[in-house]
């Protein structure tokens, strides 16, 4: 997410599973937008892409020392080096509109931070309160902990969703908010399986593109991401104000 007047969102959980699917249904999971269920079997799904029979501008990180090191993609040899780390702005969890953009772009960064290194840590602190998060970061960084599967991207940030009005609309319960959206995937992005080199499996194969809507709330002060689907008993009426 590159600023945040470009705001760009979305969940890979809510994205990578759909109820009821099994690991091995990732590609009917990829034609629809997912509901932020149970997120276990999500890593599941990429892994299942890269076996047999599957699916086919860098921002500096900063060492230690200070020092600034440009994003480096990964290749076939390895992970992505230098990935930009997430940073929480100070107004991230304030019931704001740039309260919520800030949030929005943490989550983000935290989302492609997982993804391309495995380190879940980030990713959970965005969303902390969702166990369906954590069981999800869980099953990325075991995929990445068998030093055999990695994201492959020249860009460090694959994933996207830009948010399509300036403010998000007021939700169907008290201090709930829905903002239409839609997904930007890169479509040069894969998924590299050392032990199947010749099973690459697209980022675009494995991730739906029709998500519409980021659906966020606000409890014991902090912002959270419910899903990235529409309630079916809701419709468009006040912008919120906050």
């Amino acid at each position: 997410m590159q600023g945040v007047s470009a705001q760009k969102v979305v969940d890979m959980g809510d994205i990578f599973y759909q109820p009821g699917t099994g690991a091995s249904k990732h590609k009917q999971v990829s034609r629809r937008a997912l509901l932020g269920g149970s997120l276990g079997v999500a890593a599941a799904s990429l892994l299942s892409a890269c076996a047999p029979g599957g699916t086919a501008s860098p921002a500096p990180a900063t060492s230690e020392a200070g020092v600034q090191n440009f994003y480096i993609p990964g290749t076939e040899e390895g992970p992505a080096k230098n990935v930009p780390q997430p940073m929480m702005q100070p107004n991230a969890q304030s019931k704001s509109l740039q309260g919520a953009r800030a949030f929005l772009e943490f989550w983000m960064s935290a989302q492609n931070y997982l993804l391309l290194t495995g380190d879940s840590a980030p990713f959970i602190q965005a969303n902390a309160a969702r166990e369906e998060t954590k069981r999800f970061a869980d099953g990325l960084s075991r995929m990445y902990q068998t030093g055999n599967i990695w994201l492959i991207s020249e860009s460090s940030a694959p994933l996207d969703l830009s948010l399509e009005k300036t403010a998000p609309y007021e939700g169907p319960e008290p201090n709930s908010y829905i903002w239409p959206a839609r997904v930007t995937i890169n479509q040069q992005a894969y998924l590299f399986n050392r032990e199947h080199p010749d099973k690459p499996a697209k980022l675009s194969s494995v991730v739906a593109k029709n998500v519409s809507y980021v659906y966020l709330t606000y409890v014991q002060n902090r912002w959270m991401v419910e899903t990235t689907e529409l309630p079916s008993d809701w419709k468009p009426s006040k912008v919120a104000s906050f």
